[in-house]
Order: C-alpha cells, then sequence, then structure tokens
C-alpha cells in the first residue's frame, strides 16, 4: 500500500511539473500574441492617420474644384464604330495600299 501511495505521490510531482510547464508556455503564448495585437495596433493607426491622412478641419469652407467634363464630340471620337463600317474601312485601306483581302 505505501509503494502505491509512493507511487501516487510520484505521478502526482510528474503532473504538477508538467502543468506549470504547460502554464508557462501558456502565458508566453499570451503575451506574445497581445504584442502582436499591440503591433497590429500601431501599424494600422499609421496607416490611417499618416498613408490615409484625414481632412483636419480648417474652418473654412472648402474651394469648389473644377472638373474636366469631355465634349460631347470627344465622347463619339471614343466610340467604336459599327462592324461595317470597320471591316469597310480596313478592305478600302488595303485596295489602296495595293494588297489583297
Amino acid at each position: 500500500m505505501t509503494e502505491s501511495l509512493q507511487l501516487d505521490h510520484e505521478a502526482k510531482k510528474e503532473i504538477e511539473s508538467l502543468s506549470h510547464l504547460c502554464l508557462d508556455q501558456l502565458k508566453s503564448v499570451q503575451y506574445n500574441h497581445g504584442e502582436g495585437i499591440s503591433g497590429i495596433r500601431n501599424n494600422a493607426d499609421q496607416c490611417l492617420r499618416k498613408e490615409y491622412s484625414v481632412d483636419d478641419p480648417t474652418s473654412r469652407t472648402p474651394e469648389r474644384r473644377t472638373i474636366a467634363v469631355p465634349t460631347l464630340a470627344f465622347i463619339e471620337k471614343l466610340r467604336t464604330h459599327a462592324l461595317e463600317e470597320l471591316v469597310a474601312n480596313m478592305r478600302s485601306s488595303t485596295k489602296n495600299a495595293g494588297g489583297k483581302i
């Protein structure tokens, strides 16, 4: 019976030792996690404040910016022509160049 009690005490010591080791590792993980979160928050703060600088209130009415709106004629120039028209232009340009289609 004393041997069984002795084995129980030894097992308890091993379990406590392992438990303390696991607890220390858990504390380390929690600390590192907290440090990581702090770093992410600082980085996000820098991005939002510096790179995407928020407009500071100036107590002035903002000046109206002029926007260059293209004319209707310019927009029409950008439009793709009908397929038949494109084919006709291509045929006439190759005939003028002396080539065959």
